[in-house]
């Protein structure tokens, strides 16, 4: 939602409202607060989140993952340039998003996602 001009009341009238509750549990509430309070926040809702909206989340990040990954295989260090914030914390959100989404490791659909999205992050940002 958050790149178009749809509205959370949209999704529900248009789409019903499972898939309503799925988008709007992975929607930032207060944009208008910083960055990193709203990535804690969206973190501990997420390690929280039933498998459903986690699968959602994942493929969501899987999907950021293989841009940046690619990105950094033909820019470099330059790419994050292009962030409003440091490759560093970048690193911090996406290792916390791996260990918040961990119970994934052990659902046999998800699995190979969420190893790919896991590789992902070690292979551009390094392992913690």
């Amino acid at each position: 939602m958050e790149d178009t001009s749809a509205t959370l009341e949209d999704v529900y009238a248009k789409f019903g409202d499972d898939v309503g509750i799925l988008v709007e549990g992975h929607t930032e509430k207060h944009k208008e607060d910083p960055w990193e309070k709203r990535k804690e926040e969206a973190l501990a809702h997420l390690a929280q989140a039933d498998e459903r909206e986690q699968k959602l989340v994942l493929a969501d990040k899987l999907a950021n993952m293989r841009a940046i990954a690619r990105d950094d295989a033909k820019y470099g260090e330059d790419l994050w340039q292009r962030f409003k914030r440091s490759k560093d914390i970048q690193s911090w959100y996406y290792h916390a998003a791996v260990q918040a989404m961990s119970d994934l490791e052990f659902d046999a659909e998800a699995v190979p996602f969420y190893k790919e999205f896991e590789d992902k992050v070690n292979q551009v940002f390094g392992y913690e």
